[in-house]
Parts: structure tokens; sequence; C-alpha cells
């Protein structure tokens, strides 16, 4: 006569090899925004100003902006026209390997 209840070790199985496919999606998911970090930071080509804007008539009123040079002048004239002060100014560059 046949034994119709299951052994114990298939539903363990399961659950492992269930656990295992779950464990390798969240690994290749990590991965892939691991890369994708990567490749956003490589996607930086040139230098740019982070700059401290403070309204010229408000003092206290300001914000930061980013722009796509290290040209101080360029970027003060810029914000002059809009209304606001260069407060202070940061150029960053990306690193370069020899």
């Amino acid at each position: 006569m046949r034994d119709l209840h299951p052994t114990p070790c298939r539903p363990i199985l399961g659950d492992l090899l269930a656990g295992l496919a779950l464990a390798l999606i969240a690994a290749g998911a990590a991965l892939a925004f691991w890369v994708a970090t990567l490749h956003a930071a490589a996607a930086q080509v040139g230098p740019e100003l982070v700059v401290r804007a403070c309204a010229a008539d408000r003092p206290g009123i300001c914000e930061t902006r980013t722009y796509p040079t290290c040209d101080r002048d360029m970027v003060a004239e810029a914000l002059a026209a809009e209304g606001l002060v260069m407060g202070l100014a940061v150029c960053r560059a990306p690193l370069v390997e020899v």
C-alpha cells in the first residue's frame, strides 16, 4: 500500500530552494544598483561649481546651486542678473587616474 503522507524533507527542500532563489534575486538587484551608481558617477565629465547663492536684498535667504563650470566670474554675473549674490563657492572636479 502506498504512503499518503509526504516525506518531511520535501517541504524543507522546497523552502530552501525558494529562499536561495530570493537571495539570488536580491543579490542581482544589489549588483545592478551598484553598477548603476558607478555608471552615474563616471558620467560626470567636467568640473562643476557648487555655489551658495543668497538674495541681495534679504540676507539669510540662500540656496545651493550647481553650475557646470568653475568660472566664478561668469557664475557671479549670472547670479547678479537674478538679484542674487555669490557666497561660498567650491569647484569640484572629477578624479583622473593616470
